[in-house]
């Protein structure tokens, strides 16, 4: 390997001189890939030993090289389209200085995403790639790679999620970034020792681990570890501390036994949510800390006021539906939502949130030595303002969201109402008639219970009206039983349309299921017991099909949601020798 850079390196510097030159904002880094097993590409193909042996000899001369681009600023769209602009430039670019030279671009968003889809394998061969040009992501994908495998083999039976987190995946790295690891630790099964004791004794070998890492890479970044116990994490998912939340949001998995990706998607989807008791606690909490506020007049006592106000505004902001953000998140937050779009907060309570913030980093990076009585008195005097304007702001939330709650209550009742009348045929109805049509249609005729019938009418009734708490209590009790049983009703019906346009096939190397949807058909491949593959294709004139084209599971279920049987599919010899030449010999059909 390293032969071969010297061989190429005033290239491969005229190369990386004149991309830089163009695209300097948005190159992380640039990296001469080690060369492919091509020992193991004859093994795989050994029936075309020729065409595979001339594909080699190709592969030998060539030099592989991967840029990382940035679009940490960019939307998906934005993203993708930037990708396609530079890579066709960057190509061009490397084929007039050699044209065996073979360049891919990689945004650093779909590095990323592979990781916490569990494709880390890019992530390895980038560790050990030939460092061209980097800002900060090589250096930290070696000395991060050799850490987590000097962890891993000695402590993998603890380890459970080894995450890179911090700036470095924000987005927002500079070179004076350090790099921050987090790894959480099972402890629910330690029987031998205190589980704090595990996580302290770990924690100094973890710690050790890293300074030899650092020494055998060469990476003088420092590494910032933080050690969680399994239980704790989830304490402090539970308890809604802003810290677990933000790390959870934001990391990165390098190594993780199955547990990281499915917390992360959870929280994504709102259903990790803080309890009312942690929301009502962080309320409380500012005014603990500015009482002790009042008895100081030091440094100190500036993160008191910090916390005192911050923690009230994250619970304001928790209660719109957001996450807990990050203390750096948190003031512009509070202006997009509460200041500009509600126009419920006014400007001057996020003048002090921001003075106070400011007034805490600098402390911090040393910029202020002394604070003053009289400023010390100000901000108390501000704080307690804010926290008293934050209090009825809450309140004020509260009334909205109550109201929220119970349109989309009253919405969504009139949605499924809806939804159960269009899968029994009636796909037009005015609001009006609603009821009348639901209980002639479903109540009379037995196919939905008559207690059932009582509340969606107590619902129904109470829409227009003045509500007390007493009736949006009830509304909330029947809207819960409706919904289990609408639900379970769709999905029955549902279920039931959909087997009278499936079809088994069994043939002696492949068996699937077919879906019929009018004329459209959707093929899904079975290997052991699992859906690998989706094919889809569209029925001809004859009854037959002839071109099928890839699919995937998200675009199957978005065609069973919107379908709706009209006629049950018409089986002929067309659409049989259709399937035979799909599946192959021996092609057995099973209608259900």
């Amino acid at each position: 390997m390293e032969e071969k850079l010297s061989k190429i390196k005033k290239k491969l510097d005229k190369f990386s001189k004149k991309i830089l030159d163009q695209f300097d904002k948005y190159i992380i880094s640039i990296a001469l890939l080690p060369p492919p097993n091509l020992d193991q590409e004859m093994k795989l193909d050994q029936n075309n030993a020729q065409e595979m042996k001339q594909k080699i000899d190709e592969l030998k001369n060539k030099h592989n090289i991967v840029v990382v681009v940035d679009d940490s600023d960019s939307k998906e769209a934005e993203s993708i389209e930037l990708n396609k602009k530079i890579n066709t430039i960057i190509n061009k670019i490397g084929q007039e200085i050699d044209k065996d030279f073979s360049i891919q671009t990689i945004l650093i968003s779909e590095l990323w995403q592979s990781c916490l889809e569990g494709r880390r394998e890019f992530v390895d061969i980038l560790a050990v790639s030939a460092v061209i040009y980097d800002k900060w992501l090589l250096n930290t994908l070696k000395v991060t790679n050799l850490h987590k495998y000097l962890v891993l083999q000695k402590f993998e039976k603890y380890i459970v999620s080894y995450v890179l987190s911090g700036s470095l995946v924000t987005g927002k790295a500079n070179k004076k970034s350090d790099i921050d690891i987090w790894i959480i630790v099972d402890d629910t099964d330690v029987k031998r020792m205190p589980r704090y004791e595990l996580k302290e004794k770990l924690s100094v070998i973890i710690h050790q681990m890293s300074f030899e890492a650092a020494e055998k890479t060469g990476v003088k970044t420092p590494i910032n570890i933080q050690t969680y116990l399994l239980s704790d994490f989830w304490e402090g998912l539970r308890d809604a501390n802003p810290i677990y939340f933000t790390l959870l949001r934001d990391g990165i998995s390098l190594y993780d036994r199955g547990l990281f990706l499915p917390w992360k998607q959870l929280l994504k989807k709102g259903k990790i949510k803080p309890s009312k008791e942690a929301i009502e606690q962080l309320m409380h909490v500012g005014q603990g800390f500015l009482d002790r506020a009042e008895n100081k007049l030091k440094e100190i006592a500036v993160e008191d006021f910090f916390w005192a106000i911050h923690s009230p505004s994250q619970a304001a902001l928790m209660l719109m539906g957001l996450t807990p953000p990050a203390p750096s998140e948190t003031v512009k937050l509070m202006e997009e939502i509460f200041v500009k779009k509600e126009k419920l907060l006014e400007k001057k309570y996020l003048d002090t949130l921001k003075n106070v913030l400011k007034i805490r980093k600098s402390i911090e990076h040393g910029e202020i030595k002394k604070v003053s009585g009289q400023e010390i008195q100000k901000l108390l005097n501000d704080s307690k303002e804010y926290l008293e304007r934050i209090k009825l702001l809450y309140k004020e939330i509260e009334n909205i969201k109550e109201k929220e709650n119970i349109t989309d209550l009253f919405d969504t009742t009139t949605s499924l109402t809806r939804d159960i009348l269009k899968l029994s045929g009636i796909k037009k109805i005015k609001e009006e008639d609603i009821l009348k049509t639901f209980e002639e249609e479903l109540i009379n005729t037995g196919q939905i219970k008559k207690n059932l019938f009582t509340k969606l009418k107590y619902i129904f009734e109470n829409k227009n009206r003045t509500l007390t708490a007493d009736i949006i209590s009830k509304i909330k009790n029947n809207f819960s039983d409706l919904f289990k049983e609408f639900i379970d009703f769709i999905e029955k019906k549902k279920g039931k349309d959909l087997d009278q346009i499936k079809i088994n096939v069994i043939s002696k190397n492949k068996s699937g299921v077919i879906n019929i949807f009018d004329q459209n058909i959707f093929i899904l491949f079975l290997e052991d017991n699992k859906n690998q593959t989706v094919l889809k294709a569209k029925l001809n004139k004859n009854g037959g099909f002839d071109k099928t084209e890839k699919s995937n599971i998200e675009e199957y279920e978005k065609q069973v949601d919107s379908f709706q049987i009209k006629n049950k599919p018409k089986i002929n010899k067309e659409f049989i020798e259709s399937l035979e030449k799909l599946f192959g010999e021996n092609t057995q059909i099973y209608f259900n």
